[in-house]
């Protein structure tokens, strides 16, 4: 790909493009792939006694796991991004904003080491909030958002249910 092609895709990844659709599909992929890169990597460092202090969906999926991972957590959460960058956006650079929601964000999905997993996935929730906002278009920015988190806790809701049949 060229320069110019890796430019469009990451304008599209970190809502700098009013592309919604292509915004949804690469964060959701990258974050996923960030989640699971970096799972691995703090599996790999700390083993795996950390999944214990994660609150991610690693049991059994449950009809309250199901509203919590499609709506309450996309909701709740996105709403404290979108404050966050409101507060922060208009005096730090994108960049300090999602740093700043990446470190609030781990505390919500755990106390381990595992739960510092989440942070690369707020951060570009984050930038994707704080360009939306840039533009006028902030509560576009926070259905976005929503968006993506809800796709992204439902593959994660998906593979859970798999790995639970598969374990049977």
């Amino acid at each position: 790909m060229t320069r110019t092609g890796w430019s469009t895709v990451w304008r599209d990844l970190t809502g700098q493009s009013e592309r919604w659709v292509r915004t949804l599909v690469l964060a959701v992929v990258v974050g996923r792939l960030s989640l699971v890169a970096l799972g691995i990597l703090i599996l790999l460092a700390f083993g795996a006694g950390v999944t214990d202090q994660y609150s991610g969906m690693i049991d059994a999926v449950t009809a309250e796991w199901v509203f919590a991972g499609l709506v309450f957590a996309p909701l709740v959460e996105s709403l404290a991004i979108r404050l966050v960058v409101w507060l922060l956006g208009r005096r730090w650079s994108v960049r300090v904003t999602a740093a700043a929601c990446a470190v609030l964000s781990v505390p919500f999905h755990g106390l381990g080491p595992l739960s510092l997993a989440v942070a690369p996935f707020f951060a570009l929730m984050a930038m994707i909030q704080h360009h939306w906002m840039e533009r006028g278009q902030g509560w576009a920015g926070f259905w976005l958002i929503t968006a993506i988190h809800a796709a992204a806790n439902g593959i994660a809701l998906l593979g859970a249910m798999w790995l639970g049949m598969s374990a049977r």
